[in-house]
């Protein structure tokens, strides 16, 4: 094998490498950190919702659903919350939920959290 192709193999094998690591990189940022979801939820979401049995207050508006609630639905996943939470318009209908203005980062953490509390049954 020529030093040309040599070369040429391991800049190859060395760009794939860096791929692989920055895919997989980005997949963990995707998936979220939960224990900073649930922090971020305690300090901005409880005037509304019920984060955590173990949060310091009630919510102040009744109805809303709980986290645990909302983890439980039906065909909800963490990239289906992300992505709702995102859609919220800024000025709500009556009743409905404001956008929060959360960066993407966040927006994973929340969902990450929101998913820990996902009852899984067996025969689901």
């Amino acid at each position: 094998m020529r030093t040309h192709d040599r070369l040429m193999a391991v800049l190859l094998v060395s760009l794939l490498t860096i791929a692989a690591d920055t895919a997989n990189g980005k997949k963990s940022s995707d998936r979220g950190d939960a224990d900073a979801g649930r922090d971020l939820a305690l300090s901005a979401c409880t005037g509304c919702h019920v984060v955590s049995v173990d949060q310091p207050f009630a919510p102040l508006l009744k109805g809303s659903p709980d986290f645990l609630e909302i983890a439980n639905r039906l065909n909800v996943t963490a990239a289906s919350l992300r992505r709702t939470i995102a859609a919220l318009p800024l000025v709500p209908r009556k009743g409905g939920m404001a956008n929060p203005h959360l960066t993407n980062e966040q927006l994973a953490d929340v969902a990450a959290y929101i998913m820990t509390l996902r009852i899984h049954r067996a025969n689901q």
